[in-house]
């Protein structure tokens, strides 16, 4: 009886809405941690692993940047959103 009053407050919504934002943040970071991290590691790349970060290093951070690719690739900001909702 109390779930029919407050249907928001059913346990199966109250966990698939945290899932999802949880979803959401978790892309929104790796989509910007893919964007950004390459602004750090190019210079090194200039400059040569050698002198400021080891060889090893360097792919772990290259390794990093895919790996926030792959999490990051279905993110879309929420301003496209609602064009795209407002276009159809």
């Amino acid at each position: 009886m109390f779930r029919d009053h407050f249907p928001s407050l059913h346990p199966g919504r109250f966990v698939s809405t945290s899932f999802n934002r949880i979803e959401r943040l978790v892309q929104t970071i790796a989509f910007w941690t893919a964007t950004i991290l390459p602004v750090g590691y190019l210079p090194l790349l200039a400059l040569g692993p050698s002198r400021f970060v080891s060889l090893p290093m360097l792919g772990q951070i290259v390794s990093i940047n895919a790996l926030a690719l792959l999490l990051g690739h279905g993110y879309r900001n929420e301003s496209e959103e609602t064009e795209d909702a407002d276009s159809e």
